[in-house]
């Protein structure tokens, strides 16, 4: 696998070089400059022109509407139809994201162009695609990116100034700033990506030999320490995991975020199952078995259902309530045995103050899998607000006897003790809750008023024995 990384330059060559780039940005800029001024050009064309407004008001399934007639109309303009995949992308509908980003890369074959088709594949599923459009992208020369970065600023310039009622050169010079930054960093983001999915696939070999050709992995490289310039942590750890998985303290922080923050199961369970299997000492393959057990699903969901779980939660966030199911039900599909979508639409209709369907589907979670720690926390939850105490009760210790350090679970069973006057029961699992947590204010203040306040600030009078 041959990537061609940015060259150093000297002398005469670099002159040359200079010269060269002089010419191609001089060629971009008239190139532009004819494209914004030919008829053909989109200029302010109505349905583009409401697709952005609908956009900016996060109205996604009327944005693509509008930007299904602007593709149409302009067919041959590569912005108009990477708008179009980007949109829909957000909606879940990435088979027309799909075809609309390989348009724009067919019609306009830049460095982002061809690495935008190369993220979307990957979070499809589609790993051959993704591998290739990585691979050609970075295989540009710094040369022919520049010439690309540099005509898209300027193209973007001539809309700017252009469009009615903004700072036009404040736009420009942001436009310039963003495109310059993309530049930069985009071959060295773009190989990290293409290292993911070599490490999903499951080809160590391809993945070490990417690490070794960046830079990323000398002989002897801490990676849970100081890792290689310009990597981002999650990276470091995949190669941690990779290299010295024994000995990979950055690797349960890593997983906890492809977890939390990415809906990245297939990759999480990676990094923690290799851990697991070299792991020299015994409290740390027992930690990452719990993490496995409790915080993944039952078995790895496909990769598209991954995505859509993720869609889902991102729609959910911009309260596009509808098109969040929607995803989710999706993921569903293709995946029945995947419970994160289901725990997704509970907490949809709890937003939505549907706690009747909103337990219904936590239910569900835990039916497909009994070992959904945080959907048995949402149903207990839900269950309290309906004065279902002993479903309550019920679905907190499930959550407890999953993840003993559940701070939340341990307060609310303490909170339901007290409710049945169970008081000696409660306090403990009180205790317990501030211990974990000691940001559990209202429960340290019940604690207090029953055992009077601990100058030490330990959660009870006992607490430090």
């Amino acid at each position: 696998m041959a990537v061609t990384m940015a060259p150093t330059s000297g002398g005469s060559r670099s002159t040359r070089r200079v010269e060269a780039l002089s010419r191609f940005m001089w060629t971009a800029a008239v190139a532009a400059l004819l494209a914004a001024c030919s008829p053909g050009a989109t200029g302010p064309d109505p349905s583009l022109m409401a697709g952005r407004e609908a956009l900016r008001r996060h109205a996604l399934r009327e944005a693509v509407a509008h930007y299904r007639i602007a593709a149409t109309r302009f067919p041959s303009s590569a912005p108009v139809q990477l708008e179009h995949g980007r949109v829909a992308a957000q909606l879940g509908e990435y088979d027309e994201a799909l075809k609309a980003y390989q348009a724009a890369a067919t019609l306009a074959p830049t460095f982002e162009n061809i690495r935008s088709v190369g993220v979307l594949a990957a979070g499809m599923g589609e790993a051959e695609l993704a591998r290739r459009s990585f691979e050609r992208s970075l295989s540009m020369s710094p040369l022919r990116r520049a010439r690309d970065v540099f005509g898209a600023g300027v193209a973007d310039t001539i809309e700017c100034l252009g469009s009615p009622g903004s700072d036009g050169w404040a736009c420009a010079l942001s436009s310039f700033a963003l495109h310059g930054r993309a530049y930069r960093a985009g071959p060295r983001q773009a190989a990290q990506e293409l290292f993911e999915v070599l490490v999903e696939t499951g080809d160590r070999p391809a993945a070490l030999a990417l690490a070794k050709e960046w830079g990323w992995a000398p002989p002897g490289a801490n990676h849970c320490g100081t890792a290689a310039p310009g990597i981002s942590p999650r990276t470091a750890a995949l190669l941690a995991a990779l290299v010295h998985p024994g000995h990979a303290p950055c690797v349960e922080p890593a997983a906890l975020s492809l977890i939390d923050e990415y809906g990245r199961g297939r990759l999480a369970r990676i990094l923690l199952g290799e851990t697991i299997r070299r792991a020299s000492d015994g409290p740390t393959r027992e930690r990452m078995e719990l993490l496995v057990r409790v915080r993944l699903p039952a078995r790895d969901a496909p990769r598209r259902a991954e995505s859509l779980n993720v869609t889902g939660r991102q729609l959910k966030g911009l309260r596009n309530y509808d098109d969040a199911i929607g995803a989710f039900q999706k993921a569903i599909v293709l995946d029945p045995g995947f419970s994160w979508p289901y725990r997704g639409i509970g907490l949809v209709y709890w937003d939505l103050k549907d706690e009747g369907r909103a337990l219904e589907w936590f239910q569900k979670a835990v039916t497909v899998n009994p070992n959904h720690w945080r959907a048995y926390s949402s149903f207990g939850a839900i269950a309290f607000r309906l004065e279902r105490y002993e479903q309550a009760l019920e679905a907190f210790r499930r959550a407890v006897a999953l993840n003993p350090d559940d701070a939340y679970a341990h307060a609310s069973i303490g909170r339901l003790l007290l409710r049945s006057g169970r008081e000696s029961e409660a306090i403990r699992e009180l205790q317990t809750a501030v211990r974990l947590d000691p940001s559990f204010h209202q429960e340290r203040a019940l604690l207090n008023a029953r055992l009077g306040a601990d100058p030490r600030g330990s959660p009870t009078p006992f607490g430090a024995r």
